[in-house]
């Protein structure tokens, strides 16, 4: 299994990347008012608005610090309208620098899990140590997706030229 490693907050996790597009630079984001604290801003995807979601406020409710290695993973999620194909969204976080590797025996559940973070899958032992897999689907349940594409039709009527950070 391909990985993708990232950190939000003082933790390692990491997607698929079977679920990931692409990753892009952290480039300035569309800013939507009254947002819920995690969603970090709508960006400009080749001509899609894109929703980005900040995994350390999320995960943690740590902000995505703006460094180097800091960047956007372009993902697949479940949609809301079962009849159209996967709705993109972008995920911010730290550290994102590389891959990894891991087969099925390095992956192990947790020995403890909290009702409160039901999205946090199988730990992964990697050469980077352990790494928490999550998926979109995981860590974006339909009340967040919910959240998350009703708020990108705020700005459905802003010009593009008034949305800063296009990934093109």
């Amino acid at each position: 299994m391909l990985l993708i490693p990232f950190k939000a907050g003082p933790q390692w996790y990491a997607l698929d990347a079977g679920e990931t597009i692409e990753v892009v630079p952290f480039v300035s984001l569309r800013k939507i008012p009254r947002a819920p604290s995690f969603i970090a801003g709508v960006l400009d995807y080749h001509g899609k608005f894109v929703p980005v979601v900040d995994m350390g406020m999320l995960l943690c409710d740590t902000p995505s610090p703006a460094i180097l290695s800091t960047r956007i993973i372009i993902a697949t999620c479940k949609p809301l309208n079962r009849d159209s194909g996967n709705d993109l969204v972008g995920l911010l976080a730290r550290r994102i620098l590389d891959t990894t590797t891991c087969s099925e025996k390095d992956l192990s559940s947790p020995c403890a899990t909290a009702a409160s973070a039901p999205c946090l899958g199988k730990l992964a032992r990697t050469e980077k140590g352990l790494l928490q897999i999550v998926t979109t689907e995981e860590i974006l349940p339909e009340s967040v997706r919910r959240t998350i594409f009703s708020s990108q039709s705020d700005i459905d009527s802003f010009p593009k030229e008034d949305l800063p950070g296009r990934a093109e």
